[in-house]
């Protein structure tokens, strides 16, 4: 179902790391609303719970994943994503935000943000409504939480290596060395 204007769907978050459950939603939006209307934003901040930078999560999404590196934009607030939208031309476009469930209750508290109706044919234009889009979770009990706090414990250097490999596919040494080496 694409609507009759153009939209823009953003996938924000912090994606520490970018796992399968984030894909799954990523490849939902795109077979919902099409590949070529679909982003994912982050931002670059790194401390104690945001171990990556902007660069590393981009590195995960395209090597790992298959995404695009032009689909993952950095923003300083994902869920408002002003560094991406400006470099859309002309302000015609509708803007649709997807999120978990849990998290969309934080932007509807006012006459902007609306939930995405079912019928998408006439959407406002994005300078006066952005639609959230409750995501369904594919994330099969894994969380990125869990995975950092998996690769920080005191499993061995080798389960470690085959559970990076599990989760991703593939194998990155610095990324590895950054997921384990977070505190």
């Amino acid at each position: 179902m694409i609507s009759k204007n153009k939209i823009v769907v953003v996938y924000g978050g912090r994606f520490q790391p970018m796992h399968l459950g984030h894909v799954h939603v990523y490849d939902h939006l795109c077979q919902k609303f099409g590949k070529e209307n679909v982003w994912i934003t982050t931002s670059n901040k790194q401390g104690p719970d945001n171990p990556l930078n902007f660069k590393q999560k981009q590195h995960i999404g395209s090597k790992f994943f298959g995404i695009p590196k032009s689909r993952i934009v950095q923003c300083k607030i994902p869920y408002v994503p002003h560094e991406l939208l400006d470099r859309i031309p002309n302000n015609n476009f509708s803007l649709i935000l997807a999120m978990g469930e849990k998290d969309k209750d934080r932007l509807l508290n006012g006459n902007y943000f609306v939930n995405l109706p079912k019928n998408i044919d006439n959407l406002q234009k994005a300078e006066n409504k952005a639609y959230i889009y409750a995501t369904e979770m594919f994330a099969d009990g894994r969380n990125a939480t869990s995975i950092r706090k998996q690769f920080i414990s005191n499993i061995p250097s080798k389960k470690k290596k085959e559970l990076f490999i599990k989760l991703f596919g593939d194998f990155d040494q610095s990324i590895f060395n950054t997921l384990t080496n977070q505190y």
